[in-house]
């Protein structure tokens, strides 16, 4: 469970579209930044400990709101929880050349022929996409290409 009342701790939420991306350069740079990605178009919120939430225009209408309802922010807050469970977290980058075989991997090519254009062994190429798969949390080359793509990782 995250800590909302920490004010150092930031979770973030990225939606497809990365809406609001700009004001991550408003954080204080001793904040502790965790991020994870969704598909889900989420609105656009700030959780103010357990006390508040700030939600600018265009989310529920067009004025910027702050919610103060206990029983309001209750159920925001474990909107946001649910959110954070299912969406895919922010893993480093992967190395070069994990990132090369996924590349590679995602224009369809197969593992031999990956092996022969990188210099590599079969083997070694399969250990990357291993290894890729389960940085990624996917199960097939479809799920990985398009998990990293969505990352921006190839």
């Amino acid at each position: 469970m995250r800590e909302a009342t920490r004010p150092d701790r930031v979770c973030i939420i990225w939606g497809p579209d990365r809406a609001g991306m700009e004001l991550t350069a408003c954080l204080p740079a001793e904040a502790m930044v965790e991020v994870r990605y969704t598909r889900a178009r989420l609105p656009t919120m700030l959780i103010i400990g357990q006390d508040a939430v700030y939600l600018p225009a265009g989310t529920g209408g067009g004025m910027d709101e702050i919610v103060r309802d206990i029983a309001a922010v209750s159920a925001l807050i474990d909107f946001f929880d649910c959110q954070w469970e299912s969406a895919d977290p922010d893993d480093a980058r992967p190395p070069r050349a994990e990132a090369e075989v996924l590349r590679l991997l995602a224009a369809g090519m197969k593992h031999e022929v990956i092996a022969r254009q990188l210099g590599l062994s079969p083997r070694t190429v399969g250990r990357r996409i291993d290894d890729a798969y389960d940085r990624l949390g996917a199960v097939s080359a479809f799920q990985a290409g398009l998990r990293a793509a969505r990352r921006g990782w190839i």
